[in-house]
């Protein structure tokens, strides 16, 4: 079947071009939304080692103070002399001083996934891309199954109910679960959608 004829007989530019284009776009909001949400999830902003001494420093004054030292946001400080740092020989980090842009809290500042944790949310991440690559094959599967229009809805809720799932996680666990489900719906909005419109624009094509 030849698409230019198919064009050429629903219109080049009409009402129903429009209102497919629209809900397409719409979709692709969304989903581009959903898509970069794992960015500000796991955000990571400038962090030193907390210190006693540190309380109420500004930015500049903590670069100053760390910067005689190699790790400055993973090295627990002994003591702070004439606005230096001194490194600890001995002891852990456990509490970290983030610098957070008009207050915004990710998952990392909320539960401390830097240093030793930092691959945490690299690992949420990389569940997010699996559940895609499951939600692509299984959605595909009920798509045939069950209607693509079902199939669409489906996937939208199991995207709304991950990113739900992320906003009350504090394990790695469950944080993992919440992107796998959220991942599912990733690419299936698109591509469902995709065929939507496609088929809608066909059936229009014979129904004239």
């Amino acid at each position: 079947m030849d698409f230019i004829a198919i064009l050429d007989k629903c219109g080049n530019y009409g009402k129903f071009q429009v209102v497919i284009l629209l809900l397409y776009g719409y979709t692709n909001i969304l989903g581009s939304l959903h898509y970069f949400s794992q960015t500000l999830i796991t955000f990571t902003p400038e962090h030193w080692c907390a210190h006693e001494d540190l309380t109420g420093f500004g930015v500049e004054e903590l670069r100053t103070v760390y910067s005689n030292v190699s790790q400055p946001s993973c090295t627990l400080l002994e003591d702070v002399i004439n606005g230096t740092g001194i490194a600890s020989e001995h002891g852990v980090c456990t509490d970290w001083i983030f610098i957070r842009e008009s207050g915004f809290e990710s998952i990392t500042t909320e539960l401390n996934w830097v240093c030793d944790k930092s691959h945490q949310p690299a690992l949420g991440q990389s569940l997010f891309f699996m559940g895609s690559v499951v939600g692509t094959l299984t959605f595909g599967f009920l798509s045939d199954h069950i209607g693509r229009l079902p199939s669409l809805l489906l996937a939208t809720l199991c995207g709304a109910a991950g990113d739900f799932m992320t906003s009350f996680v504090y394990t790695l666990h469950w944080f993992a679960v919440a992107r796998f489900v959220s991942g599912l719906s990733t690419d299936t909005m698109y591509y469902l959608m995709y065929i939507l419109a496609y088929f809608w624009g066909l059936v229009n094509y014979i129904n004239m």
